[in-house]
């Protein structure tokens, strides 16, 4: 009987230690850090290669190669003449050296304003991508400190000799790979440090947009069938990068009712994606709650935008009324330039 009881034993303690075996392995899988060797589908190479052509403002690209070098003293301004930085555990920022300074000063503000910004991206994502989750990279910001230095110095991230920099305050640079997702950088514009009486702070909403896409792109599972419309990656990063409400005018109401439709892409003109996105997140918080808005951006990760408002029961159509009505009521009449205006 006694080794009877004991074999028992022996077998519980055998299946306990599978079931906290195969519990670690679960709770690690569910918090996994962005994708690892991971076969990413044919979908997702598809709408990464269609952003990339398709949309002037984002950096994202998918490579073939690996594996990735994550070290930051591989990055494209570490000890290279000219540049320093200043870092912390989880950011390092390059600036541009100068005389008095201002430059690194700046640098020093960023870095502080970035670790501020974390908190309020967990909020929103759930989820933070720090360095130990990017397998030790540290998020880099670069400074450059004139309108050439900015061009290229995003052509060089990503290796091309004609991007457009003009009208674009900042970017996010990320390449997909099968050894996971690696932003080689946020770029911001030097006119954001141009600063003006009433907006002293001019950085703080271009990097706070940015950083959305930062943990937003590193959040998607690139495994699956990824495919969202830019306006939902464009309009969350300008409802988090923007805390006030700006209401919009009679002909924005418009545009929005006869041109954006939920189940499509917003139309390219007025760049639509941005505020027109924006409202709508803003709607969705307003109606629906802010847990709604984090709910849609967390099974955006794995679902095409028109299954997740089919998972949360929201009907597109029904959707759409309800978002011109609220938009209607708040509209400004438009503003017609003096010139234009009859004084009599």
């Amino acid at each position: 009987m006694k080794k009877y009881i004991i074999t028992i034993v022996k077998f519980g303690l055998i299946f306990l230690l599978i079931a906290v075996g195969i519990g670690k392995l679960y709770n690690t899988g569910i918090h996994r850090p962005p994708l690892k060797y991971a076969n990413i589908s044919d979908q997702s190479k598809q709408y990464i290669d269609k952003l990339d052509k398709n949309n002037n403002d984002l950096g994202l690209s998918y490579v073939e190669q690996g594996p990735f070098d994550w070290n930051n003293t591989e990055d494209y301004a570490y000890e290279k003449d000219g540049w320093a930085y200043e870092e912390d555990k989880d950011f390092i920022v390059y600036y541009k050296r100068d005389r008095n300074a201002i430059w690194q000063t700046n640098a020093q503000e960023v870095l502080m304003q970035a670790r501020e910004n974390v908190g309020l991206l967990e909020d929103l994502f759930g989820k933070y991508y720090y360095a130990s989750d990017m397998n030790g990279r540290k998020l880099a910001i670069y400074l450059p400190d004139s309108p050439s230095l900015y061009k290229q110095t995003v052509c060089d991230l990503m290796e091309t000799t004609n991007y457009d920099t003009k009208d674009v305050a900042g970017i996010t640079i990320t390449q997909i790979g099968i050894l996971g997702c690696k932003t080689k950088g946020i770029v911001l514009s030097p006119e954001c440090f141009e600063y003006e009486p009433e907006e002293p702070n001019g950085y703080i909403p271009v990097l706070k947009h940015e950083m959305n896409h930062y943990v937003f792109f590193s959040s998607l599972d690139y495994e699956k069938n990824v495919k969202h419309y830019l306006w939902v990656s464009e309009g969350i990063a300008e409802y988090f990068s923007n805390p006030t409400v700006n209401y919009l005018n009679t002909d924005d109401v418009k545009f929005i009712e006869e041109k954006c439709y939920l189940n499509a892409e917003f139309p390219r003109e007025r760049h639509s994606a941005y505020w027109a996105g924006e409202s709508f997140f803003r709607f969705l918080e307003a109606n629906k709650g802010v847990q709604m808005v984090s709910k849609f951006l967390n099974d955006s990760y794995t679902l095409p935008t028109d299954s997740v408002f089919a998972k949360n029961a929201l009907d597109v159509e029904q959707l759409h009324i309800d978002w011109v009505g609220n938009i209607q009521e708040n509209a400004q009449p438009v503003i017609e330039p003096l010139d234009e205006i009859s004084l009599q």
